[in-house]
Protein backbone atom coordinates (compact mmCIF):
# COMPACT_ATOMS: atom_id res chain seq x y z
CA UNK A 1 0.00 0.00 0.00
CA UNK A 2 1.85 3.39 -1.06
CA UNK A 3 1.93 6.00 2.02
CA UNK A 4 0.27 9.51 1.59
CA UNK A 5 3.11 11.08 0.91
CA UNK A 6 3.94 8.32 -2.19
CA UNK A 7 0.28 10.09 -3.97
CA UNK A 8 1.28 12.81 -6.38
CA UNK A 9 -0.78 15.83 -5.69
CA UNK A 10 -3.07 17.28 -9.01
CA UNK A 11 -1.83 20.68 -10.50
CA UNK A 12 -3.70 23.74 -9.81
CA UNK A 13 -6.40 24.09 -12.99
CA UNK A 14 -9.62 24.94 -13.40
CA UNK A 15 -10.92 21.02 -12.93
CA UNK A 16 -9.20 21.02 -9.71
CA UNK A 17 -12.59 19.87 -7.89
CA UNK A 18 -12.98 17.41 -10.06
CA UNK A 19 -9.51 16.17 -9.49
CA UNK A 20 -9.63 16.77 -5.88
CA UNK A 21 -12.92 14.29 -5.91
CA UNK A 22 -10.68 11.84 -7.81
CA UNK A 23 -7.83 12.13 -5.25
CA UNK A 24 -9.57 11.69 -2.20
CA UNK A 25 -11.21 8.75 -3.27
CA UNK A 26 -7.59 7.00 -4.21
CA UNK A 27 -6.45 8.01 -0.63
CA UNK A 28 -9.61 6.27 0.72
CA UNK A 29 -9.32 3.36 -1.19
CA UNK A 30 -5.66 3.18 -0.18
CA UNK A 31 -6.19 3.47 3.57
CA UNK A 32 -9.10 0.78 3.06
CA UNK A 33 -10.85 0.82 6.78
CA UNK A 34 -8.33 3.24 8.39
CA UNK A 35 -10.29 6.58 9.23
CA UNK A 36 -7.60 8.05 11.15
CA UNK A 37 -5.23 7.95 8.17
CA UNK A 38 -7.65 8.83 5.74
CA UNK A 39 -8.27 12.24 7.24
CA UNK A 40 -4.66 12.80 8.60
CA UNK A 41 -3.78 12.19 4.80
CA UNK A 42 -6.38 14.37 3.34
CA UNK A 43 -5.22 16.88 6.14
CA UNK A 44 -1.62 17.08 4.55
CA UNK A 45 -3.04 17.27 1.17
CA UNK A 46 -5.46 19.82 1.85
CA UNK A 47 -2.98 22.36 3.65
CA UNK A 48 -0.92 21.86 0.30
CA UNK A 49 -3.46 23.51 -1.76
CA UNK A 50 -3.75 25.75 0.77
CA UNK A 51 -0.49 27.00 0.46
CA UNK A 52 0.04 26.85 -2.85
CA UNK A 53 -3.58 28.83 -3.03
CA UNK A 54 -1.69 31.57 -0.70
CA UNK A 55 1.23 32.02 -2.67
CA UNK A 56 -0.94 32.72 -6.39
CA UNK A 57 -3.17 35.46 -3.92
CA UNK A 58 -0.07 37.03 -2.92
CA UNK A 59 1.45 37.14 -6.72
CA UNK A 60 -1.40 38.83 -7.86
CA UNK A 61 -2.40 40.90 -5.01
CA UNK A 62 -5.96 39.16 -4.58
CA UNK A 63 -7.46 39.84 -1.10
CA UNK A 64 -10.65 37.46 -0.77
CA UNK A 65 -14.11 40.00 0.20
CA UNK A 66 -15.68 40.67 3.13
CA UNK A 67 -17.71 37.64 5.12
CA UNK A 68 -20.87 38.47 5.23
CA UNK A 69 -21.63 36.31 7.82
Amino acid sequence: MPSIRQIEICDWSPLWPEKFRLKAAEIRRALGDRRAGYTEGKTDYLWTVIRRADRWAASVGWFSPPSDA
